[in-house]
């Protein structure tokens, strides 16, 4: 039987693994990061671990052309921005012994440049945030610029790879004057862009598939209840809600301008200013909700792999579940430090606990990633909170 290449072991791979296990899918991983836990998971049966990625990626492509024989006719998955980008720019080369769950270069490009997600978004009638231009070494001395401000990347790994977080926040001229040095020094083209105000469950993603014929399938909205780091960072407690109609319809004009095909996330703020949902950016692989998504009824990775395997895509339906997703090393650490601001109250914090709910890394039948991410990859995070992904 054809398996998957799950390419990343971070909690996006950790859960796609699971995922195309519970299909029985045999699934091999191979790992791009010292925070990968994804290997220690009995649903992966082959392991194949990629030390030096960051710092030469082609080196990723240079492995699985070397393991063609043994992985001929699998499907590849990328499950971060970084990988994702090197297997859609070496697209045509592997496609002769792999099927890929990827963008193509043409589109990969497209998605990884937040401009142009913006100017879809635009195009397609949808709310953003003011951008200011491009910032450059010179940009304090600007006097339209309205503090605090994002210096925010054009690609968003490069930035992390740079200066390991996501993105710089200027609250005065003076810190946009380091920051826009540091850039500029660095090479890493950022943007200038305005906060949209509001607390972290302000955001929404809506997640669907859209198929190789372009045609979008059901989706769901995740409403993000808690991130790490707060504003800026990636969810660790979200819940699925009643569909947005107006988020599905902006979801899917602007994956549509963007000839998007495949698993999709597209996140909005709504803005408390004028009660608008304000674009941010596109997720263009699986996100690291998944499981919560398959938990309420929609199974995007089953609809890949019956896109790209030759089956009629099975359009799962959301049963409206009601329960939650949560990220609890991340929470327990985040309350115990009170990193949070303002820090939360004890029954803020229990609320998601009372209700169903699943874990991002921790599963009965599955234990060792949980006490790998334990034992690692979690003080790392309270060192650097900014670096997980997304």
């Amino acid at each position: 039987m054809s398996g998957a290449v799950v390419i990343g072991g971070y909690i996006n791979g950790l859960g796609l693994a699971r995922s195309l296990a519970s299909r029985g899918i045999p699934v091999a991983l191979v790992t791009t990061s010292p925070d990968d836990i994804a290997q220690h998971s009995r649903y992966v049966l082959r392991h194949q671990p990629l030390k030096d990625f960051h710092d030469d990626p082609v080196r990723l492509i240079e492995i699985l052309e070397g393991r063609a024989g043994q992985w001929r006719g699998w499907t590849l998955i990328p499950s971060s921005d970084e990988t994702v980008e090197i297997v859609a720019r070496h697209g045509e080369r592997l496609s002769s012994s792999y099927r890929l769950m990827a963008p193509t270069d043409e589109v990969a490009r497209r998605i990884m440049d937040k401009r142009c997600g913006m100017e879809a978004a635009r195009r397609a009638g949808v709310a953003t945030p003011k951008v200011y231009g491009l910032a450059d070494a010179k940009s304090h001395e600007r006097e339209d610029l309205e503090y605090p401000i994002l210096v925010k990347p054009v690609i968003s790994h490069e930035f992390r790879q740079a200066f390991g977080g996501k993105l710089f926040v200027a609250r005065t001229r003076d810190e946009m004057a380091r920051f826009g040095k540091l850039t500029a020094e660095a090479g890493v083209e950022c943007e200038l862009a305005e906060i949209v105000p509001g607390p972290d469950s302000n955001v929404y993603e809506y997640c669907l598939y859209v198929d190789s014929k372009g045609e979008p399938g059901p989706g769901l909205t995740v409403h993000k209840l808690r991130q790490s780091p707060q504003l800026f960072g990636v969810a660790r407690v979200a819940e699925v809600i009643p569909e947005i109609k107006q988020l599905r319809e902006a979801a899917i004009e602007i994956l549509r301008a963007l000839d998007y095909r495949g698993a999709a996330g597209v996140e909005f703020k709504l803005d408390p200013r004028d009660g608008k949902f304000r674009f941010l950016e596109v997720n263009g692989r699986p996100v690291i909700f998944n499981l919560l998504l398959s938990k309420a009824g929609l199974d995007l990775v089953a609809a890949a792999w019956d896109d790209l395997n030759g089956g009629s895509v099975r359009q799962s339906q959301p049963d409206g579940w009601p329960g939650v997703w949560i990220n609890s090393i991340a929470e327990f650490l985040y309350m115990a430090f009170r990193r949070d601001t303002p820090p939360l109250g004890w029954r803020e914090f229990i609320a998601p606990y009372r209700r169903p709910k699943i874990d991002a890394v921790w599963a009965p039948n599955d234990p060792l990633p949980y006490a790998a991410m334990a034992a690692g990859v979690a003080p790392a995070t309270m060192r650097k909170p900014s670096l997980r992904r997304s």
